[in-house]
């Protein structure tokens, strides 16, 4: 009977027994994943079948399920602490005080020197995260550049390269040539030169070549005759399969960690998560830089160039939405007749970056599908010539 009263002791505003119910929203959020997944793959594979096996599909999302969430929640946290511990250092350098007044947090320039140092560190009040939010309480100006710092490095710069690396490091032989599978499936057996020699031995070697033999015949190599379409939309599916992932960790982490206080919460946060799907839509947006450089084999199609378009699309997200909170927190949260005008904002403004994250992907998409095409029917006449 004490299966579900399972309390987790987290810093958090109010806590729940984790009961039934939340095991219920628990379920939700991974059939939300696993079928926004299956869409998705579906999807992916209208154009021309991807020919991607379940098995990697699995191995991708756990990918980005276990390790890009670790290496995203680990870089974060350094950096995050990393560099607001430069700006409050910088602050009580400049003689930067926080006080609290009737009104809320104000903060003003107190000058520099040793005493000025004192006072700024003596007026902290929380951790640094508190100080720099109390500050921008004042100076929207730093607040919003602050803003901009976390949303574009902290958080999408981050997130975006753990999702590339959680793509790359995992490697199935969906993605190898025969030759590759040939040479990974054969032992070399060399015979050192202190190696005692017997008849024993070379009839356990020649067993072996037989066995290894028997299975070369028996690998269906169909996989590795992909065309450059079926290649394409593989990277796609790939990426976007790590994505859902990614996804799947991190809407678990705000329904359960940060908003968990009540069930109605946890149900809103995983509708809200789910009609914005940012990182499935990022992951395929770096897809076609990728595609460039491992199909197209494009040589300015490097790291930089693969991350950029994908980082500013989540970072513009992220920004916007901490934006407007600030705003609406600092000078009200405005609501005539129930309607929550700041929510709402939010929401509109989500939707039409979502939009054309989508609208930038389906033109990249469309104009690399034509190059594919042509690169395909090339390949095609050029087979039917030497026969």
């Amino acid at each position: 009977k004490h299966f579900w009263k399972h309390a987790l002791n987290l810093s958090v505003p109010e806590w729940r027994i984790f009961d039934f119910t939340d095991f219920i929203v628990y379920l939700a959020a991974w059939a939300q994943a696993i079928a926004l997944t299956a869409i998705l793959a579906w999807f992916c594979n209208r154009p021309c079948p991807t020919h991607l096996s379940f098995d990697a599909m699995v191995k991708l999302f756990a990918a980005g399920f276990c390790l890009s969430t670790s290496l995203a929640v680990f870089w974060e946290l350094v950096l995050g602490m990393f560099t607001k511990a430069i700006i409050n250092l910088f602050m009580a350098i400049f003689g930067v005080n926080v006080v609290i007044d009737e009104d809320g947090y104000s903060g003003s320039w107190i000058g520099l020197g040793a005493g000025s140092f004192a006072r700024t560190i003596a007026a902290r009040t929380g951790d640094g995260d508190d100080f720099i939010r109390a500050f921008g309480k004042s100076h929207p100006i730093f607040y919003t550049l602050y803003i901009a710092l976390v949303s574009f490095f902290l958080a999408a710069f981050i997130e975006e390269t753990c999702k590339y690396f959680g793509y790359r490091m995992v490697e199935h032989p969906d993605f190898m040539s025969q030759r590759e599978i040939e040479e990974a499936m054969t032992v070399v057996i060399q015979q050192g030169e202190d190696e005692d020699y017997d008849e024993d031995t070379e009839q356990r070697r020649e067993e072996l070549r037989r066995r290894q033999q028997e299975e070369l015949d028996r690998t269906d190599f169909s996989k590795q005759k992909k065309s450059m379409q079926s290649l394409g939309g593989a990277i796609t599916l790939s990426m976007v399969c790590v994505a859902m992932g990614f996804t799947c960790c991190e809407n678990l982490v705000y329904i359960f960690i940060y908003s968990g206080s009540t069930i109605g919460m946890e149900i809103s946060i995983l509708i809200a998560r789910s009609f914005f799907p940012i990182h499935p839509i990022a992951a395929a947006i770096q897809s076609i830089h990728i595609v460039e450089r491992e199909v197209e084999v494009t040589r300015t199609a490097q790291l930089g160039r693969i991350l950029l378009p994908a980082v500013l699309f989540h970072g513009m997200y992220d920004f916007c939405i901490l934006l407007i909170d600030f705003l609406s927190n600092r000078n009200g949260n405005y609501i005539d007749e129930g309607v929550d005008f700041a929510g709402l904002l939010s929401f509109v403004v989500s939707g039409v970056i979502m939009l054309s994250g989508i609208a930038y992907y389906f033109v990249s998409a469309a104009r690399q599908r034509s190059r594919l095409q042509v690169a395909d029917a090339s390949i095609e006449s050029g087979q039917s010539v030497l026969i």
